[in-house]
């Protein structure tokens, strides 16, 4: 009878806790799906579609449609769809909520719709009149890239704008660190941002970590890519970028577009927002995690506007020659694509004319449609 007791009071013991450990188990918590709180506040819809050319194809001038996709899959993209929040701007300069929410964009905005803005948190660069948010940490790294983005970038700028005008500024500011580099001797501060954004010298880890932390307090998604390189001449391991432009992923080469050695006052677009097939040519690497479909296409007309302010008179100039002197509509990026060795070597004597210093055409005479030369290479 008292082993019957006993095996009745295990019994008893074992379901209550089974059941303890039921109710006290925790359900896996699913990432949500879209935006759970009414989010017109940070949403203009014809903002929205002019930014993106994808989603204006995609849905026209279709307000609900287009609130709908940004609510349930552009700002899990980072996508922006005002002028006033950038997601990816708001996690870059607000390091308290990424412990909480880590990459889960959605959760971002969420904040800000419901409490960020009340904390007068800045969740964009632009904050009105010209300038810039210095926001975003207060070492002396941030402290000088703050300065920078506030130099640099004013209200309304495109996120192309801004990426040239990143571009441009390590370029101009930044001496490549060449006689260490052939000694083999490049100190520490050389590979990093503080060496490139601080010291103005630097290789190119440095020159990739920098334009990242830049990229990132404007709200632009970049990455930075580790491979090698073999062009002939130079061979070696390298680093370099990948950004994220109205939607597309493109290859950036900031280092290979400043000259070595250092020449003052001159900037290149050779590696500026390239496919993957052309960054290829010279450059090898593993990790293909962000696909690079396509080269960037800038048409001739708005091209000087996203050109540096002292380039621009000389640029459109140029442009004026080659629209009357060349009838196969090329495209221009930094790189120019031509149909045909000859209209290859009338762009090559444009630039003679001009003073540019472009340069030489690569493999004229190339199938239709294939890469020719290299156009705007020095313009200053």
């Amino acid at each position: 009878m008292k082993k019957r007791k006993i095996l009745a009071l295990i019994l008893a013991l074992t379901v209550l806790f089974s059941s303890v450990i039921v109710v006290d188990a925790k359900s896996p918590q699913k990432k949500p799906s879209k935006i759970s709180v009414d989010a017109h506040e940070i949403f203009d819809a014809a903002y929205y579609a002019d930014k993106y050319p994808d989603l204006k194809a995609a849905y026209g001038n279709n307000a609900s449609a287009l609130y709908s996709h940004f609510i349930s899959q552009g700002v899990k993209e980072g996508r922006q769809a005002c002028e006033g929040f950038n997601v990816l701007y708001y996690k870059s300069n607000n390091s308290d909520l990424q412990a909480a929410f880590g990459d889960n964009l959605i959760k971002y905005a969420e904040h800000y719709l419901k409490s960020g803005k009340t904390e007068g948190r800045v969740a964009n660069v632009d904050i009105g009149g010209g300038a810039v948010a210095a926001v975003g940490g207060s070492t002396p790294l941030d402290v000088k890239a703050n300065s920078i983005i506030a130099s640099i970038i004013t209200v309304g700028m495109t996120d192309l704008q801004k990426e040239v005008a990143i571009h441009d500024y390590i370029v101009l500011n930044t001496r490549y660190d060449y006689n260490n580099y052939l000694k083999k001797t490049v100190p520490p501060a050389s590979f990093t941002a503080e060496g490139v954004l601080i010291n103005g010298v630097g290789v190119c880890e440095g020159y990739a970590k920098a334009a990242k932390l830049l990229f990132d307090k404007v709200g632009i998604e970049s990455n930075i890519v580790y491979g090698s390189v073999n062009n002939g001449t130079v061979s070696g391991n390298h680093a370099w970028n990948t950004v994220k432009i109205n939607g597309t992923y493109y290859q950036l080469d900031i280092t290979w577009d400043d000259p070595a050695p250092d020449k003052a006052g001159r900037v290149r677009y050779q590696y500026f927002n390239l496919s993957d097939s052309s960054l290829a040519r010279d450059h090898s690497w593993s990790d293909r995690g962000k696909s690079c479909p396509k080269d960037m296409s800038v048409s001739l007309e708005p091209l000087a506007s996203i050109l540096r302010p002292a380039m621009a008179a000389r640029a459109q100039n140029v442009l004026e020659q080659i629209k009357s002197g060349i009838q196969n509509n090329a495209v221009m990026k930094g790189h120019v694509t031509f149909s045909s060795a000859a209209s290859a070597k009338a762009v090559e004597a444009i630039n003679a004319k001009a003073g540019g210093g472009a340069v030489a055409p690569q493999n004229p005479g190339k199938a239709s449609g294939s890469y020719a030369g290299v156009f705007f290479t020095d313009y200053t």
